[in-house]
């Protein structure tokens, strides 16, 4: 039997980018998450923000969002986290996020999307979220990023306007971007059909198309596959040159002996000077920062976690090399590659000279800045270290000039969404 006929025709534009995505082309960048710029627009539903991964991207939000209960906190937990992802560094997201999670009864709604969704009907579920609910916000680009995290079949695609842009610009079909299930349909009709010809998924298609039509100095636009300088070979290990890892700089904070007597989230069992300088200047390094428990192995700060009394340099070396070797795997696991990282360990000897040297031959680097320092040294070290890493995020935050790409994205949402407001009214300072 032959295959029906596309749709619309496969655009030329289309097919190289395909095979320039087969030669091979670097991930979207992460978000990090936030949780405190979050915090507000969360309200009543604030706890679910420790549930959050401390960093999103298209798997990771993915795997968050489909491991989340089928219940309807489960299903807020998963659209806070796709919006997050969606809004990233936006200034007005936590205002929007704020409006929409003030919908009454949106947990509901959300659940019932995600039955949908289960059920093999992505078209529905959108009808339900974006047509017939009139969330605040959510509408044909919000929605169905949500539907796409949601989707356990993943048929679900993303359509917002640079989805649009690529269309019209590339295969003459204009989709109007309102909250219409039609328009939506006949997005996945063609990009199934699409995806299907060129051999490829269509989460792939879809990635491809929206990337091609980012500004150049858009923020989710990935990074160029530059080669980089290789590296001298060492022996057993042949040179060789890689993609630039989308996040470049982890810290890592040593766990301390005094802690609280009950479960508590990660960043909150330990309770020391020492430790509250560490989280205080993980916190204000700008990039993700995970915990080294002698019991528990790699820990996210708000993972939670029972009380214990297990001191790594009281285990034997081989329960020591094993630990570390369990580190490298767990951070092999959220990272992948780990060469071209960097490392900011902030723990004992012990933990340290577990895991650098297998770091250091998976190709990462060590940085070790309180190597050698009493512990007077260390906790000036971190007041000062904090408080000037707080200067540096208050000067970011007063960022006098938009980049092209902020204003592009700022012109298109007033052109889509028209709202009068007050200046008064207007979130934030």
């Amino acid at each position: 039997m032959s295959s029906p006929s596309l749709v619309i025709p496969i655009p030329d534009r289309l097919e190289s980018l395909v095979g320039q995505m087969r030669a091979g082309g670097a991930q979207q960048p992460a978000v990090l998450v936030k949780r405190e710029r979050w915090r507000v627009a969360a309200g009543a539903y604030g706890a679910l923000l420790r549930e959050i991964p401390g960093e999103l991207d298209r798997v990771s939000g993915r795997a968050f969002v489909l491991g989340c209960p089928r219940s309807q906190r489960g299903a807020l937990a998963g659209f806070i986290a796709s919006q997050i992802w969606g809004f990233r560094t936006t200034g007005y997201g936590p205002h929007r996020l704020g409006e929409a999670l003030a919908r009454p009864g949106l947990g509901r709604i959300l659940a019932r999307a995600r039955a949908q969704l289960a059920d093999g009907d992505p078209v529905g579920a959108f009808r339900t979220l974006c047509v017939t609910s009139e969330i605040p916000h959510v509408g044909m680009a919000f929605g169905s990023k949500f539907l796409y995290f949601a989707d356990p079949h993943g048929r679900a695609l993303i359509l917002d306007f640079w989805l649009r842009a690529w269309l019209t610009k590339h295969a003459s079909v204009r989709l109007r971007g309102e909250r219409d299930e039609r328009e939506y349909a006949m997005w996945l009709l063609i990009a199934g059909q699409w995806a299907k010809a060129l051999k490829i998924t269509s989460e792939q298609l879809e990635l491809v198309m929206f990337t091609d039509a980012l500004p150049i100095d858009s923020p989710w636009r990935p990074a160029p596959d530059a080669q980089r300088a290789e590296r001298p070979a060492k022996e057993g290990r042949p040179a060789r040159a890689t993609t630039p890892p989308a996040t470049t700089r982890v810290v890592l904070l040593g766990c301390v002996k005094l802690k609280l007597e009950h479960r508590a989230p990660a960043k909150d069992l330990y309770v020391s000077p020492l430790w509250k300088g560490r989280r205080a200047y993980a916190e204000s390094a700008g990039c993700p920062w995970l915990i080294l428990s002698a019991k528990y192995g790699l820990l996210e700060p708000e993972q939670s976690v029972a009380p214990y009394d297990v001191a790594l340099a009281e285990l034997t070396a081989s329960a020591r090399r094993a630990w570390g070797e369990q580190i490298v795997q767990a951070l092999q696991a959220r990272f992948d590659s780990l060469d071209g990282m960097t490392f900011d360990v902030h723990a004992g000897a012990a933990y340290r000279s577990a895991i650098a040297p297998r770091l250091r031959e998976l190709g990462a680097t060590i940085d070790q800045p309180l190597l050698g320092l009493t512990m007077g040294r260390q906790l000036s070290w971190y007041r000062s270290h904090t408080a000037a890493a707080a200067r540096r995020a208050a000067l970011a935050e007063r960022r006098r000039h938009a980049t092209p790409a902020e204003v592009s994205r700022a012109l298109h949402t007033l052109e889509e969404q028209p709202r009068r407001v007050a200046a008064i009214d207007w979130a934030g300072a």
